[in-house]
């Protein structure tokens, strides 16, 4: 699914930190957007809840798992009218809204091919997309999924957290959402004190830990892709003073390689 800050590229190597430092806990993912890490987390978590604060993605996710399907064609009319309407308790807002906007931002313009890949289409590539995630959802008892703000877990205790906040100085993935980065990084000193916690970021305060480098993962415009000037790495932290540190990160990746 297009999704900004969507982790599809990177859902199999994240998994793979998580499940080095998973030992049975509740994991609990705050920011879940697309739900790029079910494909593989689901394979090893117990019990999970994935929660987002936009009401109409957790709408539309929810509805696949009762049974939802949406319509293979989605034309640019009809997206124009899902975008007036705005119905927050229609599955298709979010399923359009991000989906089929130009680059995953929310309504931000119907997708169209581009000159080279004019026989493209977005809308049976996003279905073929989803329906696999209905299939991942659909089946597994263990997980809930909740609309929730990721201060709701505030005093939550012995959990295994992934947090993936909205990157401070990105485009938003949706305007009308406000994100203070300060106070969500003294919730993650809080929590990590009685629980796992994991952070995927650019950038982080002094003392938080990096543990894996991702590289420059950023998604450019075609006519920026030949600049590689001022490159951007993305990085998955540990607060320093937390349960966990970089020590715990050891396991054997798919190559057969000690990644620590």
């Amino acid at each position: 699914m297009r999704y900004i800050g969507g982790k599809f590229r990177q859902s199999k190597k994240l998994s793979q930190h998580i499940k080095c430092v998973y030992d049975g806990e509740t994991y609990i993912e705050p920011f879940c957007g697309s739900l790029s890490t079910i494909k593989y987390v689901k394979n090893f978590i117990k019990y999970g809840v994935f929660s987002d604060v936009q009401y109409q993605l957790i709408k539309m996710w929810t509805s696949l798992k009762k049974g939802w399907i949406p319509p293979q064609e989605i034309s640019e009319q009809l997206y124009k009218e899902i975008k007036n309407k705005n119905d927050i308790n229609n599955p298709l807002t979010a399923y359009v809204g991000y989906g089929l906007s130009f680059g995953g931002k929310y309504f931000g313009g119907y997708a169209r091919p581009g000159i080279k890949n004019y026989s493209r289409k977005y809308d049976i590539q996003l279905y073929d997309s989803i329906m696999l995630y209905k299939n991942y959802i659909k089946c597994l008892d263990k997980i809930d999924i909740i609309c929730a703000d990721y201060k709701t877990y505030y005093n939550a205790k012995n959990c295994l957290f992934y947090l993936d906040p909205p990157y401070c100085g990105c485009t938003k993935q949706n305007k009308s959402l406000n994100f203070d980065h300060n106070l969500f990084w003294d919730f993650c000193r809080h929590i990590s004190k009685y629980n796992k916690v994991i952070i995927t970021e650019f950038n982080a305060p002094d003392d938080f830990i990096k543990i894996y480098n991702f590289g420059d993962t950023v998604v450019r415009h075609r006519n920026a892709i030949k600049d590689k000037k001022g490159l951007i790495n993305e990085y998955i932290y540990v607060y320093n003073n937390g349960i966990l540190s970089d020590k715990d990160f050891m396991y054997i990746d798919d190559g057969g390689v000690i990644v620590w």
